[in-house]
């Protein structure tokens, strides 16, 4: 394998089977578990400003934890798809989020659901969030039902994403014969080495 081929050092993020990744893997969670907590006080009448601002504020933090947790479980598997403890892992994430989009579609749901008259002094209590909550609702017409939304979260598990990775797998431990100019010896180099030229300014 040549210099090409980025290598990262992840430990930044976590260590596969360290403490913190353990650590935040139990807080995403505690997290999700406090958030669903607001289901109940969502169904029992429209929140205050204030209290929507909390609301708001704790799904952006659970949901930064997330991300950062799959983020380096895809990174981590991108590293070396041919490691089974990387795959495994990911796995694990990909149906832990899948999980974590069924705990919060009741909020995606009732936020799209809410009347506009309701909906707007909320948005204007999060200027920042303005694009985001804006958008959320203008998906309103193309969204299912809870059960609907919830078995399409489930599928995406073993759909295409699953497809993704064992093509991922597979092919990224072939090794490929070849030169790169006239006259050079053929040499091996895996797939992602070959895509370099695949992509190169002179193909």
């Amino acid at each position: 394998m040549s210099d090409l081929i980025p290598h990262w050092n992840l430990d930044q993020l976590y260590v596969l089977d360290g403490p913190a990744l353990a650590a935040d893997m139990a807080a995403l969670d505690e997290k999700t578990a406090r958030f669903a907590r607001w289901q109940e006080k969502l169904e029992a009448g429209r929140p205050s400003p204030r209290e929507f601002q909390a609301l708001v504020a704790e799904l952006e933090e659970l949901t930064a934890l997330a991300h950062r947790l799959s983020g380096f479980a895809g990174l981590n598997f991108a590293q070396d798809t041919g490691d089974q403890r990387a795959l495994s892992f990911m796995a694990g994430m990909d149906e832990k989020m899948a999980d974590l989009g069924n705990a919060l579609l009741f909020f995606e749901i009732w936020w799209k659901e809410l009347p506009d008259e309701e909906a707007g002094p909320l948005k204007e209590a999060l200027p920042d969030f303005d694009y985001w909550l804006t958008r959320a609702r203008a998906f309103r017409p193309h969204t299912l039902a809870e059960p609907q939304e919830r078995v399409i979260n489930l599928k995406n598990i073993t759909g295409n994403e699953a497809l993704s990775a064992l093509y991922d797998s597979i092919t990224n431990r072939y090794r490929y014969s070849t030169a790169f100019a006239e006259g050079d010896r053929a040499r091996e180099v895996a797939r992602d080495e070959l895509m370099v030229y695949v992509r190169h300014h002179e193909p």
